[in-house]
């Protein structure tokens, strides 16, 4: 506490099990301290809430809150707030009617887009004189260099577990080591990359194992209650199958063990589109994963990661995401991308491209400026091109139509192969579309969501894209009334085509007659053999600067063609 009132800045190294998440924001509450308290994840946000409200010795929403993109408990009495949303944060942190002291950046080493924003927005704030203080925190952490780039902030490190956790050699599958673990009695916790992984080591636990023993799931799509079953202690062993989501702020007190497959999905851009695709984890982050077990007792942890070279620290996601939506936030908030120091500078052409593409789209001005439909764009929890598409679909009538396309769009489609016989039969689900891969990407996607696992296997589908889509489908249903429209007059196919045509300017290419595309820089793109596109001449349009009747005029020449064309 004494280093906190003496500095701006301060960042503290806690070991796993230290309490930093917990212990932390009470004494800076105590002192007398506003806070507000940074979380990437909503689990662990409502976790870490929850545990502080019961130690306080009030319900959750009154002295301690909680705020995520979907939630808010909270209230004017709150003085303790515990937040996902990246957009409110920022707010509070520049100073925008901020009714808080102190911003706690907490598991910084996720280094996500937003943490990242955070970060050098606390940098520039420091810089500027803001009158607030910064508690940076984490587990594992690169703090000699971030304590340089705050112009050496001190440093605090902390002792955390008093038990030892052992590393025990693998067995032969993650199957075989947690039912030889809970014969013995002993509570597991196993990390998987995703919900298809987590279902299907329930099957085989349950169905060819057939251990006695209590087996639950947990991802961060799951309701509060059914987490909290995870939380709880059992007179039988107990296996809590999860993804990332118990990798940080969450304790289950009485785990035994950690299994660590090592693997998890991670979002990155592959030919211009954003996916989910699965990577094996950093170091740090098994370490973070290795800190579940030893919280009460001796603990044990099987490291089943992929052979072959890790990186020490998780790469930044602002390396290699696209980045339209963090600089849309932070413009509004008042700041552009390339005034701001971060402290994992991203690439120079990541930047402009983010900031062309917004422009494009209508959510920034020439100068700079969150335009009305970008300011409605940035509190949704889809990507910018996303966005536009329901933003369009809204205007046009459309939107229940355009949001499982929007679903698959950001999942960076679902199948696999070209959808023939004998090479994943998809196009079976489809086979009146001809016109729009999207809307047929769609179309399979709404025939398979209540199809059992085994029924989808024939059509060859990209298991983890499919959550992911799953994912934003169920985001977007269950939490859209609130932000647009959802009762205007029914438009048709041609108001389908538009919406997602509004989302996509910015990515127009040209083709030739060997169904070959050029983009707006002149990379040669094929159209995929899975594509159900039938002829080349299915082309909505170009991009201005490569049409040969360009006159320098105008600002966008776009042609139509017809399939007869």
């Amino acid at each position: 506490m004494q280093t906190i009132l003496d500095n701006s800045v301060t960042i503290i190294v806690a070991e796993t099990g230290s309490g930093k998440s917990t212990q932390v924001p009470r004494y800076l509450l105590d002192y007398g301290f506003r806070v507000v308290v940074a979380q990437p994840r909503r689990l662990a946000a409502f976790s870490v809430a929850e545990f502080v409200a019961a130690e306080y010795g009030e319900s959750l929403g009154e002295t301690i809150g909680v705020r995520t993109r979907d939630d808010k408990l909270s209230s004017a009495k709150t003085r303790l707030l515990f937040a996902t949303d990246g957009l409110v944060v920022m707010r509070e942190l520049m100073g925008h009617n901020s009714h808080f002291d102190v911003l706690v950046i907490d598991e910084v080493h996720e280094w996500n887009t937003h943490i990242e924003a955070l970060i050098a927005l606390a940098h520039r704030a420091i810089i500027e004189g803001h009158q607030i203080k910064i508690v940076i925190m984490s587990a594992t952490l690169d703090a000699a260099r971030l304590s340089e780039y705050f112009d050496d902030a001190p440093v605090v490190t902390v002792t955390g577990r008093n038990h030892l956790v052992k590393k025990i050699k693998k067995g032969a599958s993650i199957a075989h080591d947690a039912n030889a673990l809970l014969k013995q009695g002993k509570n597991v916790l196993v990390f998987v990359p995703g919900k298809r992984e987590i279902q299907q080591l329930m099957e085989e636990l349950n169905s060819e194992h057939r251990i006695d023993a209590v087996i639950l799931p947990l991802h961060a799509e799951l309701d509060a209650r059914k987490q909290q079953r995870c939380f709880k202690h059992y007179d039988r062993p107990k296996c809590i199958i999860a993804t990332s989501v118990a990798q940080t702020s969450i304790t289950i007190d009485d785990i035994d063990a950690v299994i660590d497959s090592g693997l998890e999905n991670r979002a990155y851009v592959e030919g211009g589109v954003t996916g989910l695709y699965e990577a094996v984890i950093s170091l740090a982050d098994a370490e973070q994963r290795r800190g579940r077990a030893g919280r009460t007792k001796l603990g044990y942890y099987i490291d089943h990661a992929p052979e072959g070279d890790r990186h020490e620290y998780p790469i930044p996601a602002i390396m290699c995401t696209k980045l339209e939506q963090i600089a849309l936030k932070l413009a509004m908030v008042g700041h552009r991308m390339y005034d701001i120091i971060f402290f994992h500078q991203p690439p120079e052409y990541l930047v402009r491209d983010a900031e062309r593409t917004l422009q494009a789209l209508g959510c920034l001005s020439p100068s700079g400026k969150v335009t009305k439909k970008g300011g409605r764009i940035a509190l949704l929890p889809i990507s910018v091109e996303a966005g536009c598409m329901l933003l369009e679909a809204e205007r046009l009538g459309v939107v229940d139509e355009i949001i499982p396309i929007i679903s698959v769009f950001e999942a960076g489609g679902i199948t696999e192969g070209d959808g023939r016989r004998g090479f994943g039969e998809w196009r079976e689900l489809c086979s009146d579309e001809q016109d729009s891969d999207l809307i047929a990407q769609s179309k399979v996607f709404m025939a398979i969501r209540s199809m059992p696992l085994y029924l989808r296997e024939r059509y060859a589908l990209r298991s983890k894209a499919v959550e992911r889509a799953e994912g934003v489908y169920k985001s977007l249903m269950c939490n859209l009334s609130t932000k647009v429209s959802l009762d205007a007059p029914y438009g048709g196919r041609e108001a389908i085509i538009a919406s997602i045509r509004a989302g996509l300017l910015n990515t127009f290419s040209r083709t030739d007659k060997k169904r070959i595309y050029y983009s707006s820089k002149g990379e040669k793109r094929i159209l995929q053999k899975s594509s159900i596109i039938a002829h080349h001449s299915r082309i909505v349009g170009v991009p201005w600067n490569l049409c040969p009747e360009y006159d320098g005029k105008v600002k966008l020449f776009i042609l139509f063609a017809t399939k007869a064309a």
